[in-house]
């Protein structure tokens, strides 16, 4: 009887993989496709130089879903590296609660990516996400080099990839939750070695490399977006299937395009990523050390989300998380989003924005409302144990003013932590991973919400 169950198991997997398959073949014309963004004229307030752009933030570059809590450097630069070559980049240690340097082959796809924990420290100097706390003038240098890392890594040492399947912008620079005015002020600083050992610094150096200096019509990124009459179609094909319901783990791109356009096709998909039919794939500039789960929300259901939950311990500040007991994560957060169409933020908590309390057997419980700022209730705010997100006044961005996307973020769990995004193995298992940290969502009135007092 066992292996006859199996047997049909195995026949119903690769029927519905290949219907996934099907599906996926015929929506292949409307992913997302990478748009080219013109950043010669980008100004900020913070530091960069004619090989680091930036910083990137959400108020100054709000596309590819960015993250309030975070500040990116995209290097635009030649690759691969003329043989024997390499860069040398020498920074120190931030006061923030992570670093991290990725380098990304086209389209996005990561490739490798050095964490803050990764890092030795220069000589006499120690490496403060390992041993703590935190003080001011602690260095690393790291070394980036082409071709892929052989099987045992030397340390402090970034891969490019493969010659020629490099991205315009072949590396980014992050950094999370920034504590205090100059942190991130000073940018590492990077220098060309030749191979015959000759040494190449600022000018000379970005002349070399033909990076994307100020000004130039070089200085260009590009990121994933679905255009808008496509989305308006995928939302079509839906025909009368609600849109929003369970968070889905974002597993790979046609996969989200799925679960946009034919819910019921990306369940049977999911499936098959189950069986390992169907491979997760990584792209649209992802951080390695972070995991989403996401998902569409719709007024026509309520003008307000109340979302409840259990928040994950999180160190107080970045370098505690090296001996701080009890930590779950190393960051969280919760933001709301427009669309695939138009990828911009609209606004974030992060953890140590949320409001908890312990309750009868929920500890670190939490209530978030969504809601567009006029619908905003008066007993959304913290004295009264509950946190507030704005929905946007936009919608999807795509003319729907009655969507909105969720994306929940978790960043470096720690070994112990069962219930992290990282954990969950394939989609359809986010609720059985993740039990109380997922949280709940329901829909409701402004009115509604006020009777409940402070």
């Amino acid at each position: 009887m066992g292996r006859m169950l199996g047997l049909l198991a195995l026949v119903v997997g690769v029927a519905v993989a290949a219907g996934a398959a099907l599906g996926l073949r015929a929506l292949a014309g409307v992913e997302a496709r990478m748009q080219t963004l013109d950043l010669r004229d980008l100004t900020t307030a913070g530091a960069q130089d004619c090989f680091w752009i930036g910083p990137v933030t959400g108020t100054t570059l709000n596309l590819a879903f960015p993250d309030s809590g975070a500040l990116y450097w995209p290097a635009v630069f030649r690759t691969p590296l003329d043989p024997g070559d390499h860069l040398e980049i020498a920074g120190y240690f931030p006061q923030a609660r992570y670093l991290s340097l990725h380098s990304y082959l086209t389209g996005g796809v990561p490739y490798d990516r050095l964490s803050d924990s990764d890092l030795s420290p220069d000589p006499g100097q120690v490496n403060p996400f390992v041993t703590a706390p935190w003080r001011p003038g602690q260095g690393y240098t790291l070394r980036v080099t082409g071709g892929a890392p052989p099987a045992i890594r030397p340390p402090n040492t970034l891969y490019l990839g493969p010659p020629g399947q490099g991205d315009p912008a072949p590396l980014i620079l992050r950094l999370y939750a920034p504590e205090g005015t100059e942190t991130g002020a000073d940018l590492p600083r990077v220098t060309l070695v030749r191979a015959t050992g000759e040494r190449l610094t600022g000018t000379a150096m970005c002349a070399a490399l033909d990076s994307a200096r100020p000004g130039t019509e070089s200085r260009r990124i590009e990121t994933p977006m679905i255009a808008p009459r496509a989305y308006l179609d995928l939302l079509d094909r839906r025909g009368t299937q609600p849109v929003g319901g369970d968070w889905a783990l974002f597993w790979n791109p046609r996969l989200s395009v799925l679960r946009l356009a034919a819910p019921t096709l990306a369940r049977a998909a999911g499936f098959a990523a189950r069986l390992g039919l169907l491979p997760r794939v990584w792209a649209y500039y992802a951080n390695l050390d972070m995991n989403y789960v996401s998902t569409m929300i719709d007024a026509r259901q309520g003008a307000l989300v109340v979302l409840e939950g259990q928040l994950p311990r999180t160190p107080a500040r970045g370098a505690g998380a090296a001996t701080e007991p009890g930590i779950d994560l190393r960051y969280w957060s919760l933001c709301t989003n427009e669309g695939l169409s138009s990828t911009r933020f609209v606004d974030c908590l992060l953890d140590g924005q949320v409001p908890v309390r312990d309750l009868p057997g929920q500890p670190r419980h939490y209530r978030i409302v969504v809601s567009r700022a006029d619908d905003r209730p008066a007993n959304a705010r913290a004295d009264c144990g509950v946190g507030w997100l704005d929905w946007g006044a936009r919608g999807d961005g795509a003319g729907n003013p009655h969507l909105g996307l969720l994306i929940l973020r978790n960043l470096l769990p720690d070994a112990g932590f069962a219930q992290a995004i990282q954990r969950i193995p394939y989609p359809g298992a986010e609720r059985a991973t993740m039990g109380p940290y997922l949280p709940t969502l329901t829909y409701t009135t402004r009115a509604a919400f006020e009777q409940r007092g402070c």
